[in-house]
């Protein structure tokens, strides 16, 4: 074997080498990507749980937030702002997960949820008139976004949940009866 032979032997192998660490890096990057969604995932559920654990752990922040969800034209100055605070937070984690999904790191299922929990929001009076106070602390992008929602969803009184559960839970319950 001459070397010039060795040396084409030696050419390949390092090719081979190569291709090999391209395909490694490739499984790597696909890996790396799913981890980074993952934590995205995790970030974005334990963000609305917290908001969620948040209220619910607080009678009387819940009583303001279902007073001002409302419209309540009794509430105090403290009373709204404290409701303001509240639903801004809200919006603060619509917007995360607005450019998030703009970026490719928010699925379209999530994405789906996020336009369905915005028109929820956006259907009552308190937090139509949030987002008017609040909106110009938005990039404009997302201000399009919640202002498309905004106009496209009608305004409607807010729901009484005490009266929902109760509705919803007696059908249910009528279901248990031989």
């Amino acid at each position: 074997m001459s070397l010039s032979d060795i040396a084409s032997i030696g050419s390949l192998v390092s090719g081979v080498a190569v291709l090999v660490s391209l395909i490694y890096l490739s499984l790597q990057m696909k890996q790396n990507t799913k981890h980074t969604r993952a934590l995205i995932h995790q970030g974005r559920t334990e963000g609305i749980a917290d908001w969620l654990n948040e209220l619910a752990s607080d009678p009387t922040l819940m009583e303001i937030y279902l007073r001002g969800t409302a419209g309540d034209q009794t509430m105090s100055d403290v009373e709204a702002a404290r409701f303001v605070v509240v639903s801004t937070a809200r919006f603060y984690s619509f917007e995360d997960q607005f450019y998030q999904h703009s970026e490719g790191l928010l699925s379209e299922a999530r994405y789906a949820g996020l336009v369905t929990a915005a028109k929820g929001s956006l259907r009552y009076p308190g937090s139509r008139t949030t987002w008017l106070l609040m909106r110009g602390s938005f990039e404009s992008g997302f201000q399009g976004f919640m202002d498309n929602i905004l106009n496209e969803v009608p305004a409607e009184p807010a729901a009484s949940f005490g009266e929902a559960f109760k509705s919803l839970s007696a059908t249910e319950l009528l279901k248990l009866k031989p």
